[in-house]
């Protein structure tokens, strides 16, 4: 009986040794997980999606990381959710940031097909939504960001975010 599962065991590990690349993980927030992905995906929709939360001043990972804490304080609230006119919108301007002859390849690129990329923009915008509604100034003032990023570090604050260190790699 132990043979098909050696067997098995084998073919696992075959298949692994031949695959070209892994998604490393690189923080875990709450059992929650942010892969590499995530955070190359974040760093290409800083260009090609703006918004007010998403600033430059914050390094990649560290927005991928409030954007989970947030996306998880706001739940399925209702009001946070946007409709799929808002999504598909938001999706369209981004789609239209892309060169159309370069769509498929960006995709490919950020490991997104247009249905998981309309995901990731639903997650955005209740992000967005759910600030809005949970802070009391004016979106355009600069005290906005500030409440902002208060509110993110209280959830920091209340969370458990382990960073993954890299695996060495034997040369």
């Amino acid at each position: 009986m132990w043979v098909p599962i050696r067997s098995f065991g084998f073919a696992l590990w075959a298949w692994l040794a031949s695959a070209e690349s892994f998604d490393r993980v690189v923080v875990v927030i709450d059992g929650s997980v942010v892969t590499a992905s995530d955070v190359a995906l974040e760093t290409e929709l800083l260009l090609l999606d703006p918004s007010p939360y998403w600033s430059q001043e914050r390094p990649p990972l560290d927005r991928v990381v409030d954007t989970l804490l947030l996306r998880g304080a706001a739940g399925d609230v209702a009001v946070y959710q946007p409709d799929e006119a808002l999504v598909s919108t938001r999706f369209e301007q981004l789609r239209t940031r892309v060169p159309a002859d370069q769509w498929k390849t960006w995709l490919e690129t950020v490991g997104q097909d247009e249905e998981s990329l309309r995901a990731v923009l639903r997650r955005r915008l209740i992000v967005e939504r759910f600030l809005v509604r949970n802070t009391t100034t004016s979106v355009e003032s600069r005290e906005w960001s500030d409440e902002c990023r208060a509110l993110v570090e209280r959830l920091r604050a209340a969370s458990r975010i382990r960073v993954v260190p890299p695996v060495p790699r034997e040369e």
